[in-house]
């Protein structure tokens, strides 16, 4: 899915890096660690968070992909805006 079609997305991956994206900010995000507002997710490899199309998964090391839970949509919906403020 390419991130022009969504208004508002946040998708990373430990070893391709990725997007934060709401309709007015663009920010790129780096392979390696996660974001730290993504930390609160154990494990985390990857997530894609797109709330325009109710499209929430993660991946984690040991659990593979899989849908959000709640507390980890609003910890990618936190950090959407977090790393989207003051671009």
């Amino acid at each position: 899915m390419s991130d022009e079609f969504y208004p508002q997305r946040l998708r990373w991956s430990s070893d391709r890096g990725g997007i934060a994206k709401t309709p007015t900010k663009q920010v790129r995000l780096s392979p390696g660690e996660p974001p730290q507002q993504l930390q609160v997710i154990p494990d985390i490899e990857f997530i894609d968070y797109i709330p325009a199309i109710h499209l929430y998964r993660v991946r984690t090391k040991f659990h593979g992909e899989r849908d959000m839970e709640d507390h980890e949509i609003g910890a990618a919906r936190e950090a959407l805006q977090a790393l989207t403020e003051g671009v």
